[in-house]
């Protein structure tokens, strides 16, 4: 059975197969569907790192003006 990442990738392999790239092997689709994998996780981890960085200065700004409250 494979994993959620190999279920992933066996999508993005059929749906170059259906693209225009029908025409090259396996093995050169997999390899670019593999890239297409991980530039769309890398992209979705930058994303989340942007948010998580924003959350932490605001909960940073909440926590200094209540300090200068008391």
């Amino acid at each position: 059975m494979p994993t959620w990442k190999g279920k992933k990738i066996e999508k993005l392999v059929a749906r170059l197969k259906l693209s225009c790239e029908a025409k090259k092997s396996e093995s050169e689709l997999r390899k670019k569907a593999e890239e297409i994998f991980l530039a769309q996780t890398k992209e979705k981890n930058k994303k989340r790192r942007e948010i998580k960085k924003e959350k932490k200065k605001e909960w940073e700004r909440k926590k200094w003006k209540k300090m200068k409250e008391i």
